[in-house]
């Protein structure tokens, strides 16, 4: 019983990292569909130093 509560943080951060990369990949679209033009997309892009 114990070795499957080792296994659920491992299996929610996977979950998590893929969400992560879900909504990423969402906002990307949403922002090309919002701003078609590849000159005003350059600058919404993420805060990048």
């Amino acid at each position: 019983m114990f070795y499957e509560f080792d296994i659920l943080p491992k299996l929610i951060e996977k979950l998590i990292k893929l969400i992560e990369k879900l909504i990423e990949k969402l906002i990307e679209k949403l922002i090309e569909k919002l701003i078609p033009h590849e000159k005003l997309r350059e600058h919404v892009t993420y805060a990048d130093p």
